[in-house]
């Protein structure tokens, strides 16, 4: 839930919609004989993991605190049902999560560090042409693929410069004169 949130920032929705679904399966779980309790220490951990991911970290204390918490979580849930299957499940399990971590974080630093492919961050290092200009105002409107944006600059540019785009104000694109290659 924590990754969704910071990964995709939908004002609340992954995150509500996660808590409303950490409750159903609370009261369904409690609804039952068996003790459940464990399974909390479960996803304390999967959120420590998380943590690690988005803060792009392996530290030995981090890692062995969530592998920890797991360890407890998984192991004590079948040690209080009596179930073998489920503590030698809850070890491996344990050890898996502990051994694949660092590739699982080599990935997700990779994915991270891709540049932006969707939203006003992705137009950034783009080139556009500007369409029309108010010298006064230093601020006009800029064809980029075919659509026409708002955009400002700093220094005054002419209808038909090429302009690149170095970052936004809301819905309005930050622009400079595109740099000549010299011929």
């Amino acid at each position: 839930m924590l990754l969704i949130e910071v990964a995709l920032p939908t004002f609340g929705v992954a995150g509500l919609g996660g808590l409303t679904m950490l409750g159903l399966g609370i009261r369904g779980a409690s609804m039952r004989d068996e003790t459940w309790a464990p399974l909390m220490l479960i996803a304390v951990a999967v959120c420590l993991w998380g943590v690690l991911l988005v803060r792009r970290t392996a530290s030995r204390s981090g890692l062995g605190t969530a592998a920890g918490v797991y360890a407890i979580g998984t192991i004590g849930y079948g040690a209080v049902t009596a179930s073998g299957t489920a503590m030698g499940f809850g070890a491996i399990a344990t050890v898996g999560l502990w051994a694949g971590f660092p590739f699982l974080l080599r990935q997700t630093s990779r994915l991270l560090d891709q540049p932006p492919q969707v939203g006003m961050e992705a137009f950034e290092g783009r080139k556009a042409i500007v369409a029309t200009w108010d010298w006064g105002a230093n601020r006009g409107t800029i064809r980029l693929d075919g659509s026409l944006w708002n955009a400002t600059a700093d220094v005054p540019v002419r209808e038909g410069d090429e302009v690149l785009v170095i970052g936004h104000d809301r819905m309005e694109l930050r622009i400079i004169p595109a740099p000549v290659a010299p011929w």
